[in-house]
């Protein structure tokens, strides 16, 4: 079965990126298939799509589709996944070769993240990467620990890069102007 998804078969500038119909396959043991609503597009999508981040693709990977951030609903699943079904909506962030780029994508089922009503596809399709990031900071290079607090100031991005790690950080975090909390607590 073939899907269209936009594919990078060699590096370079945006010209390099094209429409192509590609294999579409079927979701392993511990995968899910996303049907693709939205994907962001971060600064590591262009420097993998330049060359310029071969520790993620090098020549050997391409032709690939890019795309780390992705949002939409589970189109299918493979055998032994029992926390998704089919419908759900959700977000995730995919592998370095098997890119958001495209009408499906496959990735991990624990990677998934349950996308709440009060969040639309094109805001989650942005989410994935810059919470990373964002707890990255926090926690591994900032070593914040537990019982430590947060300020965040101009706070309004805090709720947009992290609507659900937030609540459930292991140090509250606060900002000016407050958190709008977007998941359920």
């Amino acid at each position: 079965m073939l899907m269209n998804a936009i594919r990078l078969d060699r590096f370079g500038g945006p010209e390099n990126l094209h429409l192509a119909q590609v294999e579409r396959r079927a979701p392993g043991a511990g995968e899910v298939e996303i049907r693709v609503m939205a994907a962001g597009v971060n600064p590591v999508d262009w420097k993998m799509r330049e060359g310029a981040a071969p520790q993620f693709l090098d020549q050997a990977g391409l032709p690939a589709i890019l795309g780390r951030d992705v949002a939409g609903d589970i189109s299918a699943v493979g055998t032994g996944v029992e926390t998704w079904t089919v419908g759900q909506r959700c977000f995730a962030m995919t592998a370095d070769h098997d890119g958001g780029y495209g009408e499906y994508v496959i990735v991990p089922a624990d990677t998934v993240v349950a996308l709440p009503d009060t969040l639309d596809f094109i805001t989650a399709g942005g989410v994935p990467l810059a919470s990373l990031t964002a707890w990255q900071g926090l926690f591994r290079y900032g070593q914040l620990t537990q019982g430590q607090r947060v300020l965040i100031h101009a706070g309004a991005a805090v709720s947009a890069i992290s609507p659900c790690s937030s609540p459930r950080s292991a140090a509250p975090i606060y900002s000016r102007p407050p958190l709008k909390r977007t998941c359920p607590s």
